[in-house]
């Protein structure tokens, strides 16, 4: 998987990417670090890694 694939991106205004990474908690980089830090050594499948994607979506939502 190409994480920089941007199907897997999105378009986000500025101030959802300011409260993605200042004023959520856990902040969206803790998220990912803190998954992959539970995976240890484990390598994920592409389909863990898109309910990943998904459930940070629903957290990491968009302001209309």
């Amino acid at each position: 998987m190409d994480i920089n694939d941007p199907i897997f991106g999105r378009w986000a205004r500025e101030d959802d990417h300011i409260r993605w990474h200042n004023h959520t908690n856990p902040k969206f980089n803790d998220f990912w670090e803190m998954w992959i830090d539970e995976l240890g050594i484990k390598i994920p499948t592409k389909q863990q890694v898109l309910d990943k994607l998904a459930e940070a979506r629903n957290i990491y939502t968009i302001n209309p």
